[in-house]
């Protein structure tokens, strides 16, 4: 539920269901049906819908779903409104490798429209349709072993029209004892609906580069550092992200520069125990940038958080959070004068609850 503690603009609370689903689970196999969260490979969305999921004789995990788009804050969606299916299955390790394929088809039911210039030119009216397939990939991980040295590789393939790559990445990753180093490639496509107008124009990717290591003294503390090189199609920027982790949280700043941006910013997140059931988090956020527009004017946003989680009881969880934010922006152009509000509060309650659990999941 959202609702505005101010003046209200527009009507009363927004009530909306994240998440509502009965889960069943053994040691081998699960089903899970109701409102849920698809994050399966290539696959990932919302719906409403039915989830499977277990060993397949010497394959390995196979991983199934399909149901109806959740819109909003709207109930039940029928299924030629939009839908969406697809499966992931992760083999057992084939020569200390294991590879991941995954597939997934998202469909929605698209308003045609009339063609304006052919009815300004004088021709006859034309009522255009769009496809109803909005995504459908296909994509393959591969993970490998080399003692000290772990390897990476994905692929992700959009399929509508042509074969097209939306993701590829590789991750070489060095570990000894306190010691962890990666070096990291990604290259991304824009992320386009197969039936928008968009998806007839030239898209751009980008590659980055990185390279990234981590250092633990102890349980208590840690550095880690890492440095990105982005290429947007011939445009390049540069990111720097170093800190250290203290205790329960962090300390860390992030700079960019170039295409990407210019900015500095901080960043601190402190998590502490209160009692068996309860802890607390409290994290500080500070950013300078600086806009194309703005010239050498920076602007600036600034938040605070505060969480407390309690654990009632097995079966109920509660969350309360309050979060201050501030800015100070110089957007400001002809075209939009407005530079945004100075400052923000807000509240933030959640609970989750288990309705009934039974088995022993032997």
């Amino acid at each position: 539920m959202s609702d505005e503690l101010g003046p209200r603009v527009g009507g009363g609370p927004v009530y909306r269901l994240y998440h509502g689903y009965f889960h069943y689970r053994e040691k081998s196999r699960f089903a899970k049906v109701g409102r849920q969260t698809i994050l399966s490979g290539v696959g990932v969305g919302r719906i409403d819908g039915l989830r499977l999921g277990g060993r397949v004789a010497w394959l390995g995990e196979m991983d199934v779903y399909a149901g109806s788009l959740v819109r909003g804050g709207e109930g039940v969606s029928a299924w030629s409104d939009g839908h969406v299916y697809g499966a992931r299955l992760i083999t057992d390790p084939l020569a200390e490798t294991v590879i991941g394929l995954s597939y997934y088809r998202r469909n929605r039911d698209a308003t045609p429209y009339e063609s304006e210039y052919r009815q300004a030119a004088g021709l006859p009216g034309l009522e255009i349709r769009a496809g109803e397939v909005e995504q459908e990939m296909f994509g393959v991980d591969v993970r490998r072993q080399f003692g000290p040295v772990s390897g990476y590789f994905r692929w992700d393939l959009s399929i509508p029209g042509r074969l097209r790559t939306r993701r590829l990445e590789g991750v070489l990753r060095y570990r000894h004892g306190k010691t962890t180093l990666s070096a990291d490639f990604i290259h991304r496509t824009p992320y386009v609906d197969g039936n928008s107008l968009f998806y007839v124009f030239a898209r751009a990717g980008n590659e980055e580069y990185s390279v990234r290591g981590n250092y633990r003294f102890n349980w208590h503390l840690g550095l880690y550092g890492a440095a990105s090189l982005v290429d947007y199609a011939g445009d390049r920027g540069t990111r720097v992200n170093v800190g250290a982790r203290v205790l329960n949280g962090y300390v860390g700043y992030v700079g960019r520069r170039g295409a990407g941006g210019v900015s500095d910013g901080i960043s601190s997140t402190l998590r502490k125990t209160l009692q068996e059931r309860a802890w607390a988090e409290a994290s500080v956020h500070f950013t300078r940038f600086r806009t194309a527009e703005a010239g050498g004017t920076r602007s600036t946003v600034a938040s605070q958080t505060l969480s407390v989680h309690f654990r009632a009881s097995r079966h109920l969880s509660l969350a309360f959070q309050g979060q201050n934010l501030s800015q100070d922006l110089d957007l400001a152009t002809r075209s939009n004068p407005f530079q945004g509000n100075g400052h923000d509060l807000r509240f933030f309650f959640s609970a989750t609850g288990w309705f009934f659990s039974r088995g022993t999941g032997e």
